[in-house]
């Protein structure tokens, strides 16, 4: 039946990392490999309403993996445990046992259960969007995107393109409240073409909006296009999109998970992960000033129940209080 067919492509994926989904009426997959962004996002080409960021739950977060799997020596179903003891200290003991389908080796049970613990623990970062038909139409379930969000990053590098004046140079929208000193840290250069492709090349000069390349694209960027820049001290954030879901006629919602290209290296020979600096709002900030706490008795479920009521003026710029 329809059921079991569908539990039977979702079994046979999972031996090689892959999503499937439907796409034009028949079952695509995108696998969990090694790729490279394919599409550029920032506040100029996604809704008034921006990025929406969620994070999964503590009470979700797996340290010890348990992986069943057919030992072709002994004929039998044998487990391989993993675990990483960072977690273990941060959330204490907590337990999944998978079913290795088509796994038939100890190492390959080790690799799936690394997989998943650093997939659960270090892309739990979901990021929720709206874009335009443009944007909608290309971007594809299982996509690497890049992402230049500046009120996570703390300052603009991102926007459309005011004119491409050759395949060497563009000139920006914003010049005024875009942050252009980037020159001569490794910067790079980040648009998207006409065909719907994204090109990166090394950025030589930048004079006011007239951005230059070293090298050339591969045709001339088109005016209303997005473009990014990057350098060493301030990358975008890279995310795999799970979903496209079309919305009244006109927009496309995307949601994408967190992405790390050097996960792969380190599920199979245990490289130490790579880290993305994506904000430049790292500074401590001082302390809130006034901090107030009263006490009261409030009714809950017909119970007294004494509560603390904490007030405080909020610190500009912070986002979280401890």
């Amino acid at each position: 039946n329809q059921k079991q067919a569908y539990s039977l492509i979702n079994d046979i994926c999972s031996v090689m990392r892959v999503m499937p989904f439907y796409s034009a009426g028949s079952i695509s997959l995108g696998q969990d490999r090694p790729t490279d962004p394919t599409y550029l996002f920032n506040l100029s080409n996604v809704t008034e309403a921006g990025f929406s960021y969620a994070n999964s739950s503590k009470s979700t977060k797996v340290t010890v993996v348990n992986v069943s799997y057919f030992d072709m020596e002994t004929q039998q179903i044998d487990y391989e445990t993993s675990k990483d003891d960072a977690l273990i200290a941060k959330y204490g003991v907590v337990t999944k046992n998978l079913r290795g389908f088509a796994t038939t080796s100890r190492g390959m049970a080790a690799r799936l259960g690394r997989w998943y613990l650093h997939t659960q623990s270090n892309e739990a970062e979901i990021v929720t969007f709206t874009t335009t038909l443009e944007s909608g139409t290309i971007v594809r379930p299982s996509a690497v995107i890049s992402i230049q969000d500046p009120l996570k990053a703390g300052v603009r590098r991102g926007g459309r393109i005011k004119t491409g004046i050759s395949t060497t140079q563009i000139i920006v929208d914003d010049e005024n409240d875009t942050d252009l000193s980037v020159a001569g840290t490794n910067a790079t250069l980040s648009v998207i073409l006409e065909d719907g492709t994204l090109e990166t090349r090394s950025i030589s000069t930048i004079s006011g909006k007239t951005i230059s390349i070293h090298g050339a694209f591969s045709s001339v960027p088109k005016t209303n296009s997005v473009w990014v820049i990057e350098n060493d001290s301030l990358k975008s954030q890279l995310f795999k999109v799970i979903s496209v879901v079309e919305v009244e006629k006109i927009g496309y919602q995307i949601t994408a998970v967190a992405h790390n290209t050097g996960k792969y290296d380190a599920v199979e020979d245990g490289s130490v992960l790579p880290t993305r600096n994506v904000t430049t709002l790292t500074a401590v900030k001082p302390s809130p000033a006034n901090l107030q706490t009263i006490e009261q008795i409030v009714v809950i479920n017909n119970r007294a129940v004494s509560k603390l009521f904490i007030t405080f003026e909020p610190v500009a710029s912070v986002t979280k209080y401890q």
